[in-house]
């Protein structure tokens, strides 16, 4: 058993099992809301649903506008 500890290949590996032990401590990971991709819903579904909020109901259209010189969204939802 101690001549086995003592090897190259024992330390070699030894060496590797602990780096990605410390990388996946130290990685940061995924907090909650982070995670996730936002996409709107597509324009069909909301055009054609008819939607109740309280005690009235909504149905939403979509238009063309003009962008605006300042405030535009420039990233896509894509």
């Amino acid at each position: 058993m101690m001549r086995m500890l003592k090897s190259e290949k024992y330390s070699l590996a030894f060496s590797f099992i602990l780096g990605v032990g410390i990388m996946a401590a130290l990685k940061p990971g995924c907090r909650e809301r982070d995670c996730s991709t936002k996409k709107p819903a597509p324009v069909e579904e909301v055009t054609k649903t008819t939607y109740q909020i309280g005690e009235k109901c909504y149905q939403f259209g979509t238009r063309d506008v003009a962008c605006p010189a300042d405030g535009a969204v420039l990233e896509s939802f894509l």
